[in-house]
């Protein structure tokens, strides 16, 4: 069982470590006036252009709690983050290059990921939301992805064709191409008794080996992933608090 405890204090990243975040995004908890401040000007114009205050103040949660733990991994004030971004909009740290993070955030909660030892992709998706899962998996996955899942009785096939699509964003997102690169050009182990991992690329048919991809059990209704172009890390989980900002 994965415990997300909430910490007494923060822990120093070591290279070789994989540090994950689940932050609850309730509606009617109000936000800490520290969560605004630490907003870039430009990040507070976004969060004014949402059309629902709900949207807004997720938003606004979220990249107030990204911007104070890269401030303590990095070692910077959470107002002086620096964000650049590639050609497909992926955030990097100006400053601090080899510190990877990504985030995801999904209806009610949000998982970040700090890494320094590669490339790292993470999602989260609540499985409460209403799709065609059917439609979706023809349209998206890759046709070996396909056949398994409707392989898949009924019942199960939902959660099924989660545990493919977060394996799958989570490639996406280390790969930093968003959804630009076509998801069907690579195919993911998702069977409930197998373990979470890369099994082919079109591109290349080495380049599984050289990824590692995990599960992490949350509370229901959410489902996760983690993709790192690596070694296996020592993974680490907690639960963000708002107590966390107390002197």
């Amino acid at each position: 069982m994965i415990m997300w405890a909430i910490p007494s204090e923060y822990t120093s990243l070591e290279p070789a470590q994989l540090h994950l975040w689940f932050l609850p995004l309730p509606e009617q908890v109000p936000l800490a006036h520290h969560f605004w401040q630490v907003l870039s000007p430009e990040e507070q114009s976004k969060a004014h252009a949402f059309r629902f205050e709900k949207n807004a103040l997720e938003f606004i949660r979220t990249r107030s709690v990204l911007r104070y733990l890269l401030a303590f991994y990095s070692g910077q004030q959470a107002a002086e983050i620096s964000f650049v971004q590639n050609e497909y909009g992926k955030p990097h740290l100006l400053h601090h290059p080899g510190l990877h993070f990504n985030v995801s955030h999904t209806d009610g909660a949000a998982l970040l990921g700090f890494t320094l030892a590669g490339a790292l992709g993470v999602d989260i998706e609540n499985t409460e939301r209403t799709l065609e899962t059917d439609l979706v998996a023809k349209h998206f996955f890759a046709a070996e992805e396909v056949e398994k899942l409707l392989a898949i009785a009924p019942p199960k096939r939902q959660a099924a064709f989660y545990r493919c699509w977060t394996r799958k964003e989570s490639i996406i997102k280390a790969l930093g191409t968003g959804l630009s690169f076509p998801l069907k050009e690579f195919e993911v182990e998702f069977l409930a008794n197998q373990p979470a991992r890369l099994l082919q690329t079109h591109w290349d048919p080495t380049e599984a080996d050289h990824w590692w991809m995990r599960d992490f059990q949350l509370e229901d209704p959410y489902m996760s992933a983690i993709a790192l172009r690596g070694d296996a890390p020592i993974c680490q989980t907690w639960k963000w608090d708002d107590s966390l900002l107390l002197p």
